[in-house]
């Protein structure tokens, strides 16, 4: 079974959404099929909405038995699709319609895109329960939603020997939806010296935005204190991940969570907003310390409750471990996906 996943830029990146397709067309060949990326140019809406109708006819003369739209493209796809061959259309949502934030105008014609994309699709794969309940609420057929949530990582329980100053570790590109800035702000109100937070992500996502945390940065003067990884290869995070102490992300509105499950994975204790799918995952006071979203000083008082108490870091970080396991395997969560494709891909 040939699947044409059509995308937005570069599918090599090393985010949520692109890691999640990488490891569906590596485990590919396990359940005879095989998936090829073809990208629209990532240099701004209307490249991208230029682009989309050769894209389309690329992914017909490929003899794809199927095309999956990745949620981030599917706006600019959608004047086109009327006109598109007779493929079988299947979603992708690693976020809602509209995307996350920015511009409420530019959000609310996404939206409107997103969706009109989607009613032609024969299925919706997305990644949680939380996400399919939204999408139902905005209109779409419960039956041609599939879930398929991202696989959980292989990784062991920390091993490494604990230090003297507990190590927080965040996971996510800098955007401003992944809240950076409250944890920043967070991070700053603790006892000076009482720990180290190490940030992984790309700096760069959001240029804008990472210059406000630079500004946070300077004026809390926590420089010394953090440790910014930027975007590093998945074994180098994987490292991190089991020498930590806390995982700690304030995201809003996680359709699923990767950073958690594998954060949970490596044994760590959670620290997050109780937003998104993420009280799906994490239960509060049994894996991790979740807070409202926006409470910055609950967000601070979780954070201190964990560094300055080893036994319930430990207590947390192993019901976190045992929780993981409950998770799909990336195997198990790969043959629903290609399931669902062989369905209706005849």
């Amino acid at each position: 079974m040939h699947v044409a996943l059509l995308t937005l830029g570069d599918p090599t990146r090393l985010t949520g959404g692109y890691l999640y397709q990488q490891r569906m067309e590596q485990l590919a060949p396990r359940f005879d099929a095989r998936v090829e990326f073809m990208s629209l140019p990532d240099r701004g809406p209307a490249p991208a909405v230029a682009a989309a109708p050769g894209l389309l006819r690329r992914a017909a003369r490929s003899g794809a038995h199927a095309v999956v739209v990745d949620s981030i493209a599917a706006a600019y796809l959608a004047p086109w699709l009327a006109g598109a061959p007779p493929i079988p259309l299947i979603g992708l949502l690693h976020q809602l319609p509209g995307g996350i934030g920015g511009n409420p105008l530019r959000f609310g014609l996404r939206g409107v895109l997103d969706r009109a994309t989607y009613r032609r699709a024969v299925r919706l794969i997305v990644p949680s329960a939380w996400a399919r309940d939204r999408l139902v609420t905005q209109g779409m057929d419960a039956g041609a939603i599939r879930i398929v949530p991202a696989g959980r990582p292989a990784l062991a329980p920390p091993k490494t020997a604990r230090r003297s100053k507990p190590v927080i570790l965040c996971v996510a590109n800098w955007l401003r939806h992944k809240g950076i800035h409250h944890l920043v702000e967070a991070f700053a109100r603790l006892p000076a010296g009482s720990a180290t937070l190490h940030l992984v992500g790309d700096i760069g996502a959001d240029p804008r935005y990472t210059a406000d945390i630079t500004r946070r940065l300077t004026r809390s003067g926590l420089r010394d204190a953090l440790v910014i990884h930027g975007s590093i290869p998945p074994d180098a995070v994987d490292a991190l991940y089991k020498s930590a102490d806390v995982f700690a992300l304030p995201a809003e509105n996680e359709t699923y969570g990767m950073a958690y499950v594998e954060a949970m994975a490596a044994g760590l204790p959670i620290v997050a907003w109780m937003s998104g799918n993420v009280p799906y995952l994490v239960r509060d006071g049994k894996q991790g310390l979740l807070v409202p979203a926006g409470d910055v000083d609950g967000l601070t008082a979780a954070l201190h409750a964990l560094i300055t108490n080893q036994e319930l870091r430990r207590r947390l970080g192993d019901n976190a471990g045992r929780r993981a396991k409950t998770f799909p395997t990336w195997e198990e969560s790969a043959a629903i996906f290609f399931g669902t494709i062989r369905d209706v891909a005849g």
